[in-house]
């Protein structure tokens, strides 16, 4: 990289790159990267495009800076919007969807939720939502019925719903495309019934041609 950029008359500046390692097994070494005679810093976690990536894997970092950045859009807002009695309940769910979510679940379509995760993401979502309804924790509402009032699902769901659009625009894409190699294994072929518990016919999204392919016809242990 270095003699690439030198050829084209760049240096590259040593004190802004930082280097994360993401060892796959626990007994995977690290690596010391350098440019040049210079060490690159190596760091624990960093913030890559929105969102933050740690040495452990953990989406933990991640949603708490989610969350600080989705309450503090709420806050913002707070006095001409969701504490307004002069709106409706829809317009301020429409406006805290709009602002507020869209910051909360930025980026997860890549995530891979614990229920730890998901508690964290809901108690969010209900002490907004109670703000918004105007309730108190005396009041003593069920989660349920105030995610009924305000005509909200869970956020589980949110982020289940939106990752399953994303699998679907990405199937649907090219399979010569980056996004669907992950996928796109020979050895995870999607089946549906079609009628008969012994012949599964292949999704055509799965397959090159778009055409059933019986079970029995099907390479030994790829079913």
């Amino acid at each position: 990289m270095v003699d690439a950029y030198g050829r084209a008359g760049l240096v590259i500046n040593t004190k802004k790159p930082e280097v994360l390692q993401q060892l796959s097994t626990l007994n995977a070494s690290l690596h010391n990267f350098h440019v040049g005679n210079t060490e690159l810093a190596e760091v624990d976690q960093f913030t890559y495009l929105g969102s933050v990536l740690n040495n452990s894997h953990d989406l933990t970092d991640d949603i708490q800076r989610r969350v600080r950045l989705a309450s503090a859009a709420f806050g913002r807002l707070s006095r001409r919007v969701f504490l307004n009695k002069n709106l409706s309940i829809k317009p301020k769910v429409a406006i805290y969807n709009a602002v507020c979510i869209s910051r909360l679940l930025y980026g997860c379509k890549a995530w891979v939720l614990y229920r730890r995760h998901a508690k964290m993401l809901e108690r969010f979502h209900i002490s907004f939502l109670q703000r918004i309804l105007g309730l108190r924790w005396w009041n003593k509402v069920p989660h349920a019925e105030i995610r009924r009032r305000a005509e909200s699902p869970t956020l589980e769901a949110t982020v289940a719903g939106r990752q399953l659009r994303w699998i679907g625009h990405v199937i649907m894409q090219r399979r010569r495309r980056a996004e669907f190699k992950p996928i796109d294994s020979k050895h995870w072929p999607k089946t549906e019934p079609s009628g008969d518990a012994d012949a599964m016919t292949v999704l055509p999204a799965w397959t090159p041609s778009w055409s059933e392919q019986r079970r029995s016809s099907a390479p030994a242990g790829t079913l």
